[in-house]
């Protein structure tokens, strides 16, 4: 049963959870089913998973978070703005409400999730934590303000940037594959970095638990790969024929303005997290049934 945060007070150990969304409630089911105690944000607390006790309310009401108790051991934060929104928008969510809540609550460690998409690279160039950032989107801007204000504060501040994630009920390629949407231009590669949901919620719980971290992480599968690679590989496990190849030209082709990088994860690696799914392969492999052609 949920229960509400505003009548009990939060234990020493107590992890709180800001945006249980689709990678924070699978964190927060992960770490209350090993006993942990776990209090997660969402505004409708009835879809929050069994365990986590439910925190209702609007982090972009300065008043409800005011409301909220002083002190917590650890803090995730990864809040959504949904869907497509202007700079200010983002800013309010990524920046504004990330600020409110570290100024009223005290936690010894912060993690805040961020977004590979804080990287401009179009070349398919390789990028680390050391590499430029130039966002393309608004999203990206306001991510990478609000990475700024994640690091510059008191206590063990994390960012981890995660790739494009994916997951059971996250299956956009798998769909474009069998519905004969999927399309790849020819010489003209375009790298897909991603991250399955589940590793998503270990690369957090190892970030929440490692001592001395690095400030910055950079949170992607072992292996980049094309488009078209990926695309061929679900439509042969599925008993497809293989995407179209489409010339440059093609007037379905639209500007792309995610960039084209591939991302590293050696700090992660070297920090100690081994990854459930390496590549695309074994992540994909649970989510794209067999079938003949």
């Amino acid at each position: 049963m949920h229960s509400n945060l505003l009548t009990t007070v939060p234990s020493p150990e107590s992890i709180l959870i800001a945006g249980c969304g689709y990678v924070g409630s699978a964190l927060g089911a992960s770490l209350a089913e090993e006993g942990t105690e776990v209090w997660g944000i969402r505004r409708d607390i009835g879809a929050l998973p069994p365990g986590v006790r439910g925190v209702e309310c609007d982090l972009l009401d300065r008043r409800a978070i005011e409301q909220l108790p002083r002190a917590y051991d650890s803090l995730v934060f990864c809040l959504s703005a949904g869907g497509r929104g202007t700079l200010s928008v983002y800013r309010s969510v990524y920046v504004g409400a990330f600020r409110r809540l570290l100024d009223h609550c005290a936690f010894r460690r912060v993690v805040f999730v961020s977004s590979t998409g804080v990287f401009g690279q179009r070349s398919g160039d390789w990028v680390d934590e050391t590499s430029e950032t130039k966002p393309l989107l608004d999203s990206g801007r306001a991510m990478l303000e609000a990475e700024t204000l994640a690091r510059s504060g008191e206590g063990e501040r994390i960012v981890v940037r995660f790739s494009g994630i994916y997951g059971p009920g996250r299956t956009r390629l798998v769909r474009m594959v069998e519905e004969r949407r999927a399309v790849c231009v020819r010489d003209q590669p375009r790298f897909l970095n991603q991250i399955h949901r589940d590793d998503c919620v270990g690369v957090l719980r190892h970030l929440l638990n490692i001592p001395r971290p690095e400030s910055l992480y950079l949170a992607s599968d072992s292996e980049p790969a094309t488009r078209a690679a990926v695309c061929s590989w679900i439509a042969k496990r599925s008993g497809q024929e293989p995407p179209e190849t489409i010339e440059a030209d093609d007037p379905r082709i639209k500007e792309d303005l995610r960039g084209n990088k591939r991302c590293r994860n050696d700090r992660l690696l070297e920090s100690g997290y081994r990854f459930l799914f390496p590549s695309f392969r074994e992540g994909y492999a649970g989510l794209v049934p067999v079938r003949e052609p």
